[in-house]
């Protein structure tokens, strides 16, 4: 969703020349701060001076971007007070580019003033474009054969629609040669291609302090912090919380606890599995 006085300000203003303002929405609920608010926090939190009379600046001038995420996302029970709060959010900065992002099957059309707008999905011809330009140069004719599996296969071609998960499978195709059987494979192979593959197949080694920590432990460690704070329903922690969980884990793999940070920093540079949203929060880069 776009709001729509901005899309008249985008003309006169294109939005390459304004700052990015990213807000999780779940987040700003979770802290209790309005948009202003959290804005000025995360600014802050950066060591960035003087980050309120920044802010309020960029805003009053319409110079920012402002990107409202995971509005499928705030539980129920605040869907109304965050509605409003974004309205108001609107009309008191009116000359700045504001988009609300949400799963399609959760939007509700109760926001006002907002034009809605859809992520288009890979079209049948932009996977063959992509699958192409993925391939390009390789002369085992693994681009076609692939694709000739995925339109035998219509449940995993259904995940094809989103460039990562595409990338994902082109990756698994070419080490495997074959499709996995189902979509709770694919989620697994993506793990194991994120924690492996993806660097491999760009012929790139990384660096590690933890040697003992291989590819199947830190998948071990992962899914044991996923259901540490799944268990809590917490799909966003703060820096010591996931510290923590991590010193918990690793004590299992022969790794002092006191090594965790170092670990969770290795992690999240090495594999975009666990993100840092903010300079004090993470989550899972994807909740499924």
């Amino acid at each position: 969703m776009v709001y729509a006085d901005g899309l008249e300000h985008i003309k006169r203003k294109p939005t390459e020349n304004k700052i990015p303002i990213f807000i999780p929405l779940r987040e700003a609920v979770e802290k209790e701060f309005s948009l202003e608010e959290y804005t000025v926090d995360t600014f802050a939190s950066f060591g960035f001076p003087n980050a309120q009379l920044f802010i309020q600046r960029i805003l009053n001038r319409g110079d920012a971007l402002v990107l409202l995420d995971g509005l499928d996302e705030v539980g129920a029970s605040r869907i109304g007070q965050v509605n409003r709060s974004i309205d108001g959010f609107t009309v008191q900065y009116p000359k700045n580019t504001i988009v609300v992002t949400c799963r399609t099957a959760a939007y509700t059309a109760s926001l006002r003033r907002f034009v809605e707008v859809e992520v288009v999905e890979f079209s049948d011809s932009d996977i063959k474009k992509f699958v192409g330009q993925w391939f390009k140069g390789d002369k085992t004719n693994k681009g076609p054969r692939l694709l000739r599996e995925l339109s035998l296969n219509l449940d995993i071609k259904d995940l094809t629609s989103t460039p990562l998960l595409l990338s994902l499978i082109c990756i698994l195709y070419y080490y495997d040669l074959r499709l996995p059987r189902n979509k709770v494979e694919v989620y697994e192979r993506c793990v194991d291609t994120l924690l492996r593959e993806w660097d491999a197949s760009r012929d790139f080694i990384r660096e590690t302090k933890y040697d003992s920590l291989s590819h199947e432990r830190k998948k071990n460690l992962l899914a044991g912090i996923a259901a540490h704070f799944t268990n809590s329903k917490r799909f966003s922690f703060t820096q010591s919380q996931l510290v923590s969980a991590v010193g918990h884990q690793i004590e299992r793999f022969g790794i002092e606890a006191e090594e965790a940070e170092g670990v969770l920093k290795e992690i999240e540079s090495h594999h975009g599995i666990l993100i840092k949203r903010t300079e004090n929060v993470f989550a899972f880069s994807h909740l499924t």
